[in-house]
């Protein structure tokens, strides 16, 4: 939960978004940035793809929030919320159930 985002917000929109935007307009960076993070997160969903506009949409709103503060910091703050809801909504029915009993 707070692992993995550090990690994915420092090589996503730390060192490739900037790596590519010195190679190539703006809009072509974001692009290909937020394919390469959606694409290499499929295989954590099983590779349903029609999680795919889900996981384009994450990643353009953690870019978007990159671009506009300038910083990692928001981006991988939203990022482990977004893990920890994932984690807590994964969770639910195991914690649901156990209460019952």
């Amino acid at each position: 939960v707070l692992l993995a985002p550090f990690v994915e917000e420092v090589l996503f929109r730390g060192v490739l978004l900037a790596g590519l935007s010195e190679r190539m307009p703006l809009r072509w960076a974001v692009t290909l940035s937020v394919l390469l993070f959606a694409l290499l997160h499929l295989p954590d969903t099983g590779g349903h793809w029609q999680v795919l506009p889900g996981l384009i949409a994450l990643a353009l709103g953690l870019t978007w929030l990159r671009l506009r503060s300038g910083s990692l910091l928001p981006g991988y703050a939203a990022h482990a919320l977004y893990n920890a809801s994932v984690l807590a909504l994964a969770l639910w029915p195991l914690l649901r159930g156990h209460g019952a009993g």
